[in-house]
């Protein structure tokens, strides 16, 4: 006897991918090993792939991946085509992820994916769960349509939230965003986007390239962002059919048709308030490209450190936004 108990004893017959597996299935459960009670911590590039195994388990990042982390290059690297999004949302397979994920403040580095007739692009395909902390860096993705950084399309009542994309480019021909390509009955808050290249052709936006349905955004920002379009162009959402609350932009925006500096095109159940746009940052002295809504465009100084409290008055500073000063800057959620 090596004095193991029961338990432990199965888990040293498992190798980790098993174990992953068994416990995404709800076989197995180890406090502590694997983060919280109940969850699967993910540890490198091998278990996140492993998720696509048990999409409605409930997951933690607990370390930052990049290119150096074990399995980047069988899944990312190495692959023609780079990193496969996780869940797949085609009407036929109903197989998107319905899981929760946690990234718990860490870094998915260097991701890479290259599938431009593809629909439903990003580090996930589709998600119907809940995706929390979580923050891609670094990243060059390419899809047909429904393209984000981090998500294709957040659908079916899905969460997202206190998520960003840093650093990023991001590509595809409609519906493109920097942080989520499309959401249909769902919310995204605290979420943001900062340093990216964001292109496309119809509907694109810094953050998303369509709300639509009964979809809300709230608490958000974009900042130090490229996007470009021909029609349906906005520094926030490229089309917005769903609530849009308590919002900035501050970044260079350009398009041809419908072009706004937070919106490119208001749908008419489409609701904005608290909306704010830097003029000079985005180069449109339009905040909606077609539509109507709360909006106001401000000059840069008018949106850092205490003059952020003046002029963006609609925004809690008291529990939900702080100002930034030394240097001065534009506010960040809390």
């Amino acid at each position: 006897m090596n004095g193991d108990s029961p338990s432990e004893a199965t888990l040293h017959g498992l190798n980790r991918r098993q174990f992953l597996a068994a416990s995404a299935g709800g076989s197995v459960t180890v406090a502590g090993c694997l983060g919280l009670f109940g969850e699967t911590g993910i540890e490198d590039w091998h278990d996140l792939n492993a998720v696509r195994e048990g999409l409605d388990g409930e997951y933690v990042l607990v370390n930052d991946l990049d290119e150096g982390t074990a399995g980047y290059d069988e899944h990312v690297g190495d692959p023609e085509a780079g990193w496969e999004p996780i869940g797949d949302i085609d009407a036929e397979a109903d197989a998107g992820f319905t899981g929760s994920l946690d990234g718990q403040g860490h870094e998915i580095a260097d991701l890479q994916v290259d599938r431009p007739e593809t629909t439903y692009v990003g580090l996930l395909a589709g998600s119907e769960g809940t995706i929390e902390n979580v923050t891609v860096t670094d990243a060059a993705i390419t899809g047909r349509a429904a393209v984000g950084g981090l998500l294709g399309e957040l659908l079916d009542g899905g969460e997202l939230s206190a998520s960003s994309v840093r650093g990023a480019d991001i590509t595809g021909e409609r519906l493109v965003g920097g942080l989520a390509g499309v959401v249909a009955i769902g919310a995204v808050s605290a979420s943001s986007v900062r340093g990216a290249d964001v292109t496309g052709e119809e509907e694109v936006g810094g953050l998303l390239g369509r709300s639509r349905f009964e979809c809300e955004v709230a608490e958000t920002y974009v900042r130090d962002v490229t996007i470009s379009g021909g029609r349906r162009v906005g520094g926030l959402l490229g089309q917005n059919g769903g609530e849009v609350v308590d919002s900035w932009v501050a970044g260079d925006v350009t398009g041809e048709n419908a072009v706004g500096g937070f919106v490119g095109a208001q749908l008419g159940d489409g609701a904005i308030t608290a909306g704010y746009w830097d003029v000079e940052a985005t180069g449109q002295e339009s905040g909606l490209g077609d539509g109507g809504g709360d909006v106001t465009g401000l000059r840069t100084d008018e949106m850092h450190a205490e003059a952020a409290t003046e002029h963006m008055d609609a925004l809690d500073f008291e529990g939900t936004w702080a100002t930034r000063t030394d240097p001065d800057d534009y506010p960040v959620s809390l």
